[in-house]
């Protein structure tokens, strides 16, 4: 097993891309702690699905005192933090010049800053091969293939480059810091569009298809077992090539 009693901590684990990094992580030795702020009927699933590979925590990643709290929790129940996935983000469209101030600082606050506060409170307890991998998006490098995405790509824009320097900073203490930048993956996320969007956007990715969650986790996973850091892989089908 490749991550075998490594410590985990994901972000948003408890559905899409999340719930499929925790499967897999857990299938390589891994104990995960799954940090959710809703649905507690899925935290349940994981629960009963894994056992005592699983531990999973109800936390805002935009509450700081209670990510503080979840971080040391956590060190105090396994003694270490290998690992830590900054999965959590929200998606809402809408044209930028009618966005009211509440949806651009929801979005920041959940996508930007809840790897601002995760990151930051994990680095007390993270020790030399510890690893930090970001949850970004295709559309932090291109934009979007459609209008109303200005603020999502804002955010995740800032995630590549947080994870960009953040490696820099963090490569003399051994600590490893990536991210994935993904296409448009088949979640909850997208499952609302029209079907006349999701066949125009299909017709845009070289492999005609949107991406699986499970795609992704494979990518986390390839990641872990590197020994660079500040790798920015992007997972879209092909689109930005």
């Amino acid at each position: 097993m490749l991550l075998d009693g490594k410590v985990v901590i994901i972000t948003g684990g408890t559905r899409g891309i999340g719930r499929e990094i925790v499967l897999l992580l857990a299938g390589e030795g891994a104990y995960i702690v799954v940090n959710y702020v809703e649905n507690d009927n899925a935290a349940k699933l994981l629960e009963n699905q894994l056992g005592d590979k699983v531990l999973c925590i109800k936390t805002s990643v935009v509450d700081r005192d209670a990510v503080d709290q979840m971080m040391a929790s956590v060190y105090e129940q396994f003694g270490k933090i290998d690992i830590l996935i900054n999965n959590a983000g929200i998606l809402r469209v809408g044209y930028f010049a009618g966005m009211i101030s509440k949806d651009w600082s929801d979005i920041i606050d959940i996508n930007l800053n809840g790897c601002y506060n995760c990151t930051q409170a994990v680095l007390k307890y993270m020790q030399r091969g510890g690893c930090i991998i970001n949850i970004a998006s295709y559309a932090g490098l291109a934009g979007l293939f459609d209008f109303g995405h200005a603020v999502y790509a804002a955010s995740k824009a800032a995630v590549i480059g947080f994870t960009k320097s953040l490696a820099k900073e963090l490569m003399p203490l051994g600590i490893t810091v990536h991210c994935i930048a993904p296409g448009l993956i088949d979640t909850d996320m997208i499952k609302n569009l029209p079907a006349t969007m999701k066949k125009r956007f299909c017709e845009n990715i070289p492999v005609n298809r949107f991406g699986e969650a499970a795609e992704i986790a494979k990518g986390a996973l390839y990641l872990l077992t590197t020994k660079t850091s500040g790798k920015i892989v992007v997972m879209d089908g092909g689109w930005l090539a």
